[in-house]
């Protein structure tokens, strides 16, 4: 059975007021979210206010109350009902619940308590009937809600009568504040309190003051800077091992000056700042210590060459252990090109004591590859024949001469490399000949394929002064075929296939320029002050059409002078149409193509057909 405890009215305006806070100080810092609280049964009502300006994040909102009630974790509540309203508006818009659980037990996994449901359409929950679960303060259910709490949103002050439910047990309340001791008890030590007082605070002032730092420039870190620059020069410039030890020293002598700015000046964080990097730059200087006397072993063991391959070996490893160990340092710009020049310093001398290593221990070994190369470099050349063939052979022996190469020099199978090379450089040089050879071939011949295909293209755009060019470009690669190679039997068939296409592509051409010029013959026929004709031109007719107006003109001026008897006007006329006619029939000719000429209104008024070329 559940214990209903008694809760004041002056409780709930409490926890309203800290929710608000809560709100504002997440949300809302300029205040516009009231909050109010109820309470009925053991369900915490919660209703949240706003203006109709505001626009909040609804589920933000309720997540935020929903952490603060849950932190604040009231005895007295075990389910949490959440409203929000507009203030202008009488119902809420949105709702959420959840509950208050009892703590769990150390060592056992919390068990998720909030009971987040799937917020509905406002248009359903405006309208929708909640259960006593989900209270709405709708206008039918508020009276409902006044019946047993009396408007729970309505908090009462302290004096208000209290309902029955509410105060079955008083909530206790703080024992009340001790009374202000009387003014003439106190006035003589308040006096000597507050002289005390004035004395502690002037030496404050003015002690602060007096600090590094504190008043105008900082001395003190222009200092510690400078001292910070030395070190980085005495290692740049280093030329014994003790060079990080006197770089340490003017750090420490840096850090040493930066302590004495107290914490209220202005410096203080970057003198702090600038400590921290002192010191970490100071842990680098004497890791650089170690690792110059690794270099400086390595360096002594290295004199007077040749030495063992053991000896090589440990000297390698030094070498080694020194670039890993720079590689490890933290990150400093002021020492970062410093140690990048001794990695590239250190990386070189372990590339010399590598290769002292490799002349030892695999001197031989290279010198039977460089062999074994030249065998198979001889065995292709043999049954070389197409490009991919030659080059494969100039490759081999390319690899069997930069083998020999690698025979490091001072070992003993150096002398018998040498002599070996001399027989394989001129059959380097006669297969890299056949090899550039095969290769322009090639590039003669795929460079004939593209100019084909582009001339190809070039007739589908009926562009035939360009496909002309083309086609001849083609045949002049083609011819341009080394004789021998593999690629000369493969061009002959292309040139008599090309010397066929330039053939039709000058035929056409040759059709395009006629119809071209014929068309700029109409074009001047048909112009004047007063439109003759239009004209349509294909490679089998040309096609004429007598304008309207032309055509009224003509046929006005030929009945005017029948009518006058003019016959000087009527010639003019029979001259002027006889002219268009001999002038249709030159172009005709000219282009052997047959014409035929239309009046105004479609109908065929002549035609010609061209006199067969001899």
């Amino acid at each position: 059975m559940t214990t209903t405890v008694a809760v004041r009215p002056a409780d709930l305006r409490h926890l309203g007021q800290q929710l608000e806070e809560r709100l504002q100080l997440k949300l809302f810092p300029n205040g516009p979210m009231q909050v109010r609280c109820a309470r009925r049964s053991e369900t915490l009502m919660v209703l949240g206010q706003h203006s109709e300006l505001v626009m909040p994040d609804t589920q933000q909102i309720f997540s935020i109350l929903e952490q603060a009630i849950t932190a604040l974790h009231p005895d007295w509540v075990e389910k949490v009902q959440l409203f929000l309203q507009v203030t202008e508006k009488k119902q809420p818009y949105a709702t959420h619940s959840f509950s208050i659980a009892a703590p769990t037990i150390t060592g056992v996994p919390p068990v998720p308590l909030v009971s987040k449901e799937e917020m509905p359409p406002l248009s359903e929950v405006a309208t929708a009937e909640f259960s006593p679960e989900e209270p709405i303060l709708t206008a039918e259910n508020r009276a409902k809600v006044t019946a047993d709490v009396a408007d729970p949103w309505e908090t009462k002050e302290a004096t208000s009568t209290p309902e029955p439910e509410m105060m079955t047990e008083e909530v206790p309340v703080s024992k009340p504040v001790d009374e202000v001791p009387r003014k003439d008890n106190v006035w003589l030590p308040a006096t000597v309190m507050g002289a005390g007082v004035s004395l502690v605070v002037l030496l404050g002032i003015v002690y602060p003051l007096t600090r590094p730092c504190v008043i105008g420039k900082c001395v003190e870190l222009a200092t510690a800077k400078e001292l910070g620059q030395e070190s980085v020069k005495i290692l740049e410039g280093a030329k014994t091992a003790a060079a990080p030890i006197q770089a340490k020293s003017k750090l420490r002598e840096a850090e040493e000056v930066l302590k004495t700015i107290p914490f209220w000046s202005f410096y203080y964080q970057e003198a702090q700042s600038l400590i921290q990097t002192y010191q970490n730059r100071a842990g680098v200087f004497d890791d650089l210590l170690e690792i110059q006397k690794s270099a400086t072993l390595a360096s002594q063991k290295s004199q007077n060459p040749p030495h063992s391959l053991g000896t090589w070996q440990e000297i390698q490893s030094l070498w080694r252990s020194a670039i890993a160990k720079l590689e490890k340092l933290p990150a400093d710009s002021q020492i970062d090109g410093w140690r990048e020049e001794k990695i590239k310093e250190y990386q070189k001398n372990v590339e010399v004591v590598n290769k002292r290593i490799q002349s030892e221990q695999k001197a031989e070994n290279q010198l039977r590859a460089a062999i074994s190369a030249g065998q198979i470099a001889e065995a292709r050349q043999g049954v070389a024949q197409s490009l991919e063939g030659w080059q494969q052979v100039h490759a081999t022996w390319q690899t069997a001469i930069k083998a020999l190469q690698q025979v490091p020099v001072g070992t003993m199978a150096h002398r018998e490399a040498q002599q070996i090379m001399q027989n394989y450089q001129p059959k380097l040089l006669e297969t890299q000949a056949r090899k550039i050879t095969e290769e322009k071939a090639a590039a003669v011949y795929n460079q004939s394929l593209r100019l084909a295909e582009n001339a190809q293209r070039s007739e589908e755009k009926n562009q035939w002064t360009q496909a002309v060019s083309l086609w001849r470009q083609a045949i002049v690669n083609t011819e341009k075929v080394p004789v021998g190679t593999d690629y000369y039997e493969q061009s002959l068939p292309l040139k008599e296939a090309y010397n066929s296409s330039l053939e039709r592509a000058q035929a056409k051409l040759q059709v395009a320029v006629t119809l071209q010029k014929v068309r700029q013959d109409l074009r001047t026929t048909c112009a004047g002050r007063l439109k003759v004709c239009d004209y349509a031109v294909t490679g089998d007719r040309i096609t004429v059409y007598i304008s309207p107006e032309y055509q009224k003109a003509i046929r006005q001026a030929a009945t005017i002078a029948d009518r006058k008897n003019d016959s000087k006007t009527r010639a003019t006329v029979d001259s002027r149409v006889q002219k268009l006619q001999s002038t249709l029939e030159t172009i005709s000719n000219r282009a052997g193509i047959p014409v035929q000429v239309y009046d105004s209104t479609g109908g065929v008024i002549g035609s010609y057909t061209p006199r067969p070329r001899t």
